[in-house]
């Protein structure tokens, strides 16, 4: 079986009433969302981007550091 990223996991809880229901609950810290949207910026930027300005116009757009773009991407990608 495939190891599914903390990115794939996220996007299958999205999915799902009772993934939806632990967020509303908070149960699952709501910042796993916030991760999820600066890492989809984040690659969507990488696209137009060398790897640093992404990260820099990611953090700019969402009005927060780049340490913490950098800790979403790094979250995203882990197994």
């Amino acid at each position: 079986m495939e190891e599914m990223t903390n990115y794939k996991m996220i996007q299958r809880i999205e999915s799902e009433t009772f993934g939806l229901e632990l967020l509303r609950r908070g149960m699952l810290p709501l910042k796993l969302l916030d991760y999820k949207v600066y890492y989809e910026r984040y690659l969507s930027e990488l696209k137009t981007k060398r790897q640093g300005l992404a990260i820099t116009f990611t953090a700019e757009e969402f009005n927060v550091s780049e340490n913490t773009i950098r800790n979403a991407i790094t979250l995203m990608r882990k197994c």
